[in-house]
């Protein structure tokens, strides 16, 4: 996901440091991880991101110009 993010970013103008593709950097001040290892979820890792928490961020992101269908 994170991933996906950054190459959003960049097809909008953004330019996003070299050291963000890395997936153990967690920024300037955090130390980074020794080896993320990915993992597969299947729910959602935060509680509040249910169903209405996505209608409100698609509507939010309709306001903003931004149009897909899921």
């Amino acid at each position: 996901y994170h991933s996906l993010v950054m190459d959003e970013m960049e097809k909008r103008g953004y330019q996003v440091s070299v050291e963000w593709r890395d997936k153990n950097y967690r920024g300037k001040i955090a130390e980074k991880y020794a080896d993320l290892e990915e993992v597969a979820v299947d729910t959602p890792i935060y509680k509040e991101h249910n169903y209405e928490y996505l209608l409100e961020c698609i509507e939010n992101l309709k306001k903003k110009g931004i149009h897909f269908t899921l």
